[in-house]
């Protein structure tokens, strides 16, 4: 037995048939009403599928509304429709629980099976071919690979007063080691060319064999030098430059590069950098709240050139974002990063931050521009929504000045202004999720931003308790717009160490810019030497440590 929309029971198959004809349409009432009803749900969901394609296309992106004053004449023709229930205060609304509204109940693929574990990132074992003309001697080119007329400067290590450490006789002359490099500087490529002298006693050849400390090379190995590795960082993660554009414009000025080599020297440096990734790690698992986002990062695995529908992660305080590559968007993979952590967790409504949330210490935090954007999607199918979209507009303007203040007048102000305007918008959720063109419609768009405002409800209104959170994390989505912007350039990762050497590259480059600070200069003073250094040492090398470090000096000088 089924129930029809009119509230009739009739016996019919579970699903509508589907007739072919007009003679094959069934003379039972019921069945024929449920199949109108099968029709006009799955006409909202199509017309909405539509719509949103259309404006994907053609239409603005923007989800600006109009002025305040224009609001007053969509209020009007609501009442004037008739499209406005009765008061909240004449209805039996149901309680709901804080429990119920924590997280949104949509299902995902990870609560499916809890058990489960998320795939991890593979090794690529593919052979890839060194680029560029060198000799079987790593550092020594051959033609062809920059100008002829390239200029070279030398820098000649010398052995100096080295003496024998069994004579104290000074060393002799045994040989010099020569590599060249690739080097950059503002207009012009040059060959930074470094000679390094070893010395040997005669008397005691093998226990005096010594060879001065050189410069630190970013890669000791490699053929760019340290100011060419942090370009080509720069440009391709902070400018979203790709490395196969970046070849062709250093080929315009005969220096032959291939991406390939870029690659390379990327992935080796960034395995030498993750250790500082690893310290903006622990500095955000101490911040009182975080906020957080994710999108999807193709990343090419095996010979085959198979593309798999990878997730780039943000994780972010504001002042540093730490961004993560996996295989899948399981809700375990921010689970794990954020082992340890507690405080308020700031995301959207998506079912992939549920184990987040389920934390012991963690309380999760809603996004008003998700809720909003709910809304706006439905302006168009219902009136209605314009109210709604005129209470969270006054809402977001309360909070361009509760930002400026301190947590404790923040905390009061938003009690004052934020807080009616809040109990304005539970009302009007609270009216309308009980209406018919809700209750008889829950696939079309105004019903889903209805629904959605309710189940994310104790989340969304969780800022006015704690005051050092947004209003929502648009931050984040600022913080991935870089990424999706440079993946229509490059399209993919190349290989699993490839997205993971742009986690690492992502997070220096977008937390530098966060700061304020020039990247080109941070990785300038931070890389050369960095495999040398002690875990404390790498600590106090945080974008946001290095920035507090610059600043403090400066106001030393002018002190001084």
């Amino acid at each position: 037995m089924n129930r029809t929309p009119d509230g009739v029971h009739s016996a019919m198959p579970k699903t509508p048939l589907h007739p072919r004809s007009p003679d094959e349409l069934p003379d039972d009432i019921g069945l024929l009403k449920a199949m109108l009803w099968e029709v006009l749900a799955s006409h909202d969901e199509l017309t909405q599928q539509v719509a949103w394609l259309k404006r994907a296309l053609w239409g603005k992106k923007s989800e600006k509304l109009v002025s305040p004053e224009q609001m007053t004449l969509f209020q009007e023709a609501t009442e004037r429709l008739g499209m406005v229930p009765g008061e909240p205060g004449d209805e039996d609304h149901e309680h709901v629980s804080p429990e119920q509204l924590a997280g949104d109940s949509s299902a995902s693929s990870d609560e499916k099976d809890k058990d489960a574990k998320p795939p991890r990132m593979p090794r690529s074992r593919a052979k890839t071919r060194r680029g560029g003309k060198r000799d079987k001697t790593r550092g020594k080119f051959l033609g062809g690979t920059v100008p002829e007329d390239t200029p070279v400067e030398t820098t000649h290590i010398c052995l100096d007063d080295a003496a024998c450490p069994v004579c104290n006789e000074k060393l002799t002359l045994l040989g010099a080691d020569s590599r060249k490099r690739v080097e950059f500087r503002p207009g012009y490529f040059y060959v930074l060319e470094t000679v390094v002298e070893t010395g040997i006693c005669l008397e005691h050849p093998h226990d005096s064999i010594f060879t001065p400390e050189g410069p630190d090379f970013i890669v000791p190995g490699g053929v760019l030098g340290n100011e060419l590795v942090c370009k080509v960082i720069v440009d391709k993660f902070a400018d979203g430059l790709p490395l196969h554009r970046q070849s062709k414009r250093f080929a315009r000025k005969g220096v032959h590069l291939p991406d390939g080599t870029l690659s390379r020297n990327i992935i080796a440096t960034a395995a030498i950098a993750r250790h500082i990734v690893d310290a903006m790690r622990d500095e955000l698992l101490e911040s009182p709240w975080l906020q957080g986002d994710a999108t999807g990062f193709p990343i090419i695995i095996g010979n085959l050139g198979q593309t798999h529908p990878g997730q780039l992660w943000v994780y972010s305080n504001g002042e540093s974002a730490v961004f993560q590559c996996s295989m899948t968007k399981h809700g375990d993979i921010p689970r794990d990063f954020l082992d340890g952590y507690e405080g308020v967790w700031l995301a959207d409504g998506a079912s992939n931050y549920n184990a987040v949330s389920a934390m012991p210490g963690v309380e999760r935090g809603g996004c008003w521009s998700h809720g909003r954007r709910y809304v706006f999607e439905a302006r168009h199918e219902h009136v209605a929504a314009i109210e709604a979209l005129g209470l969270i507009r006054d809402l977001f303007m309360t909070e361009r000045t509760a930002m400026t203040l301190p947590l404790a007048e923040r905390l009061v102000h938003r009690e004052t202004f934020a807080a009616p305007i809040v109990e304005r918008i539970r009302v009007w959720v609270d009216r309308w999720r009980v209406h018919d063109d809700v209750v008889r419609r829950p696939k079309s768009a105004f019903a889903k931003a209805v629904n959605y405002l309710h189940r994310q409800w104790a989340a969304l209104e969780l800022f006015l308790k704690r005051p050092e959170i947004e209003l929502h994390n648009n931050r984040s989505e600022l913080l991935l717009r870089g990424p999706v912007v440079g993946r229509k350039a490059w399209l993919f990762a190349g290989s699993p160490e490839g997205a993971d050497a742009s986690a690492v590259w992502f997070s220096l480059a977008a937390s530098c810019m966060l700061l304020g600070v020039d990247p080109m200069a941070y990785l300038r003073d931070v890389l050369p030497g960095l495999g040398k250094k002690t875990k404390s040492e790498i600590r106090a090398l945080t974008p946001a440590r290095w920035a507090a470090a610059r600043q403090a000096e400066a106001e030393r000088a002018k002190v001084a």
